[in-house]
């Protein structure tokens, strides 16, 4: 007997499906009223009479015929009394009855659970990795434009997941700020600046490095200046009282090219170049003032608004040969400097 509820297949004589637990009930039993056959369900018609369903039915025990004997006891099985036509042995035995659907399985509903809930899962893992992934990107885009080693060292130290690329590079990083402060701190010399610089091209010290290259430069070069000058003077000229003094106003501001007060008084018989310079027009007029007192005839300062940097006038030669030969070797050795003969 199929159960009507789970399709189970149970005995004949079962009241309960022994899968679900559902009541099933006895189906009905059709008989012939002419040859007294049993009818499929389905039948319409008896296969051994020809005759037409319903005629008669049974749900639990078949009536017997009236030819047959009642002195049977209830306890006995009931047999059906019937005349058999004519062609009884040709007539084709009845078509059982088919169940309407295939039986399932009971482990095809666990399959189906399992494909449901893996599914669910899967989607669960994929946007909570998803959203890590969204948070640890973040993170690594502020500590990656930070200069902060602490703030660097956090992120690596973080709870939550970190990809193994941002860490590395991370690490790199932390290893080259500290290293570009230790270069940076010893950045003291005009070696040790250039140093730096081949070292960290994008360093963050880098511009302040260029500032003191610059400066350590530019003092080399002016000390060099006097030196050069002592050395190709060969007759040094006292200056005169009534030569302007280096730090007054005519003094401060001749134009290139222009013959001083003091040119103009040699007439003509001393020559004299324009050569050095100072970032600071302190600096300036303190050697200016120094090489005066030592005799190297008129010195003053003039200002390069272009170069933003000012100019120390000096040198008095009294043979001109000495006086190119030290501009020629000016040129050389100070190719940046503004440099002007007269």
């Amino acid at each position: 007997m199929i159960c009507p509820n789970c399709k189970q297949n149970n005995s004949g004589d079962s009241k309960f499906c022994k899968n679900c637990g559902a009541t099933l009930s006895q189906p009905k039993v059709y008989y012939c009223k002419s040859c007294g056959r049993r009818l499929a369900p389905e039948a319409r018609f008896c296969p051994s009479c020809g005759e037409r369903k319903p005629l008669r039915t049974d749900n639990t025990q078949t009536q017997r015929p009236a030819s047959a004997s009642n002195s049977q006891s209830q306890n006995t099985q009931r047999v059906h009394i019937v005349e058999r036509p004519a062609n009884y042995g040709n007539t084709p035995p009845p078509q059982q009855p088919k169940p309407d659907k295939k039986e399932q399985s009971p482990g095809c509903g666990c399959l189906f659970h399992l494909i449901f809930f893996g599914v669910i899962a899967i989607a669960v893992a994929g946007y909570y990795y998803m959203q890590l992934a969204k948070k640890e990107r973040m993170a690594y885009e502020k500590v990656k434009s930070s200069m902060n080693i602490r703030q660097m060292e956090e992120y690596l130290n973080t709870d939550y997941y970190v990809f193994n690329d941002h860490k590395d590079d991370i690490r790199d990083r932390i290893e080259r700020i500290r290293t570009d402060n230790v270069d940076f701190r010893s950045a003291t010399t005009v070696a040790s600046c250039e140093r730096y610089l081949d070292r960290h091209p994008e360093g963050r010290y880098r511009k302040e490095v260029e500032k003191r290259l610059e400066k350590l430069k530019n003092k080399a070069s002016s000390e060099d200046v006097v030196e050069d000058i002592r050395d190709f003077t060969r007759q040094p000229v006292t200056p005169k009282p009534s030569m302007p003094a280096s730090n007054s106003p005519a003094a401060e501001e001749p134009t290139a090219g222009e013959a001083s007060e003091a040119e103009t008084e040699t007439g003509g018989t001393k020559y004299y170049i324009q050569v050095g310079y100072r970032n600071k027009r302190e600096d300036a007029d303190a050697s200016a003032k120094r090489n005066a007192e030592k005799g190297f005839g008129n010195v003053v300062v003039k200002k390069d608004d272009k170069a933003t940097r000012n100019y120390i006038t000096s040198g008095a030669y009294n043979s001109k040969e000495e006086a190119e030969r030290h501009l020629e070797n000016a040129r050389k050795q100070y190719p940046d400097a503004t440099i002007i003969s007269e």
